[in-house]
This record gives C-alpha cells, structure tokens and sequence, in this order.
C-alpha cells in the first residue's frame, strides 16, 4: 500500500471493514508508514462494487484479501471481482492481498510447499467440504460458508443468551451496542441464538 499512498497527500486505502489489518496488525500500517485505511462495506459479507463506488475521497489502493479469512473464506465470483476492480476510485491502484514472504527462508520454503501441496489443495477443499457437510447434518451447528470454497470456513454454535438486564420495571436497560447474541441474530434470523465461535 505504501508506494501508492501518494505522500504529502491524504491518500489512503480502501480495505474491508473485517480487515486483517485493524485485527491483527493493530494499526501497524499507521504508526510505521503514517497510512490511513478506510474500512469499506458490511463487515461480515464480501465488497462490492458498491462499496468500492461509494468512497468519497481519493484513495491511493483498494486492497482485496482473498480469501476473507475472517468472514470464514468466501471468494467473490471473478465477475465481481473485476467489476470491483474497474471501479476503483479515483485511480487507486489494485492489490489482491494476502500473506507475503519477507525473506528468502520464507520464499525458498512457500516455492518447496508450492511443489507439494499445490497440487493438493483440490483434496483439501474437498475435505473441508465434506467435514462441513457432516457439521451441517445434525442441525446443530452451522459452517460459514455452509459449502467452503476453499479449505476454510467458520463453524458458528448455537449459544443460550441470557436476557438483558432491565433498567427499571419493564424497561429494557439497552446502552452502548447489540449484544453479540442479538447481532448473530439479526444476521441470520433462522438460526436466532447462534454466535461464531
């Protein structure tokens, strides 16, 4: 993202709202390089062009993780994906993220693992698939994505939540934001009750 954030000028980039970067990197990308990310989008559903079109300052990148790890591995279909690249505001350069080698040990490690398990990674999402199907059977708990495509997805298990605190007779005490029982509801009222673990 660096070379594109165009310094001494408020360029950022546009990134997913459920970014790995806020999430675990803690901000790195501002302290050490002074960028500024401009989470896009619902944080629990891919971008979209929308999103993307939606923007209303000048952004140095748009920055895809494929897949989204945290929102349990969904890949955008490619029409989408270069949907959202053809609306890229403003100019803003493109980059498909994911994790990067910063050394030759590592780099010399990922072309071996490449040799051995590229040719495998077909299995290993036929092997989440079918693990994910038998979680789905009982009913019980839920993958996200129900059908993995990749050899990723969440497991979300149903959670008893206890009923809000009252602030008063019959007045519901309701401060500050949702519960995470009422948002995983709200997300999928079928499985009302159900959290991501």
């Amino acid at each position: 993202m660096r070379p594109f954030a165009r310094p001494g000028r408020e360029y950022g980039s546009a990134v997913s709202a459920q970014s790995h970067f806020d999430l675990w990197e803690d901000r790195g990308y501002a302290v050490l390089h002074g960028l500024r990310l401009n989470p896009i989008g619902d944080r629990y559903e891919l971008m979209t062009r929308e999103d993307i079109e939606k923007v209303g300052v000048p952004l140095g990148s748009v920055v895809w993780e494929l897949p989204q790890r945290e929102i349990g591995g969904f890949l955008p279909e490619w029409s989408d994906l270069q949907a959202q690249a053809a609306a890229r505001a403003k100019g803003a350069a493109n980059r498909l993220g994911s994790y990067r080698d910063d050394g030759w040990g590592f780099a010399t490690h990922a072309l071996h693992n490449m040799d051995v398990l590229l040719p495998r990674m077909t299995e290993f999402r036929d092997h989440a698939r079918a693990i994910a199907a038998a979680i789905n059977a009982d009913g019980v708990a839920q993958t996200v994505p129900e059908v993995p495509p990749t050899p990723l997805f969440h497991i979300h298990l149903p959670v008893r939540c206890p009923a809000p605190p009252r602030n008063g007779p019959g007045t519901p005490f309701a401060p500050g934001k949702a519960s995470r029982c009422s948002r995983a509801s709200s997300r999928n009222p079928t499985r009302a009750g159900a959290a991501s673990s």
